[in-house]
């Protein structure tokens, strides 16, 4: 080997120390992403396989973050990256997360599980003591470069509900479906399973963040006279009819 192929070999292996060594903070500065809807605090590591101590979306916090990048997907150029989220109160998350050429990122089996107590402040802005546990798995979400979701295909589960104030009562088991509508829009499907309250729901959400749940409540075998007198003066809820739902607004008032 000559003085030049000496000289290229030593230069590609210091590209490759800088690369391997590249520091993720550095890269997390240059993306700019307002502290409103994401921070990663205690970064260590880098883009390849690192570590974030703290993590808060948008102002609720979720715990320590790891991520580590498969190398082998780098030779199919759509670079993979396995994350892992294991916050407080038994809040965790697993997956990960696939860029592909069309310039497409793609979630794919990725795992949450937590009891509602963590997602509380999160969920509701009124004094409320959700219990519960919430389990939910995205099989697949795709997002195109525009941002908005071409693909989804997602289950979950929501045991034990119960809200604390004004009842105590646990209300049982809810499933949730989510997939991809006509116009891009995601479509949530809400239904019970043996609950007290009975539900026929389904929550769309338009690309651009406004949202609309409708569909109807009725009574289940289980509801009491307590909780149906509660329900009634609360909102107007009859035990023996079926009592329409339509809410919407946009979910920016949520954040």
């Amino acid at each position: 080997m000559g003085i030049k192929g000496y000289l290229a070999l030593g230069a590609a292996s210091y590209l490759f120390f800088l690369l391997a060594s590249f520091p993720a903070s550095l890269v997390w500065s240059w993306l700019a992403i307002p502290p409103e809807t994401l921070v990663l605090e205690e970064i260590s590591g880098t883009p390849w396989s690192g570590r974030a101590a703290r993590v808060v979306v948008a102002h609720f916090e979720m715990g320590p973050l790891q991520w580590r990048l498969r190398t082998d997907s780098l030779w199919h150029l759509a670079p993979q990256v396995d994350l892992t989220l294991a916050g407080g109160e038994n809040l965790h998350l697993r997956g990960s997360v696939k860029g592909e050429p069309e310039m497409i990122l793609t979630l794919q089996d990725l795992v949450f599980s937590s009891p509602l107590s963590s997602l509380s402040p999160l969920l509701v802005r009124i004094p409320v003591d959700l219990t519960g546990q919430l389990d939910f798995q995205i099989k697949q979400l795709a997002i195109n470069r525009e941002g908005r979701i071409i693909a989804i295909k997602a289950d979950g589960t929501l045991n034990d509900l119960a809200v604390g104030i004004p009842w105590d009562k646990a209300l049982g088991g809810y499933a949730m479906e989510a997939v991809l509508g006509i116009d891009g829009e995601v479509l949530i499907h809400i239904k019970d399973i043996e609950g007290v309250v009975r539900t026929a729901l389904v929550l769309k959400i338009h690309p651009d963040g406004r949202y609309l749940l409708r569909g109807s409540l009725r009574a289940g075998k289980n509801m009491d006279d307590s909780l149906a007198n509660l329900l009634k003066q609360w909102i107007g809820f009859e035990r023996n009819k079926t009592l329409p739902v339509r809410a919407e607004g946009h979910l920016g008032g949520f954040m």
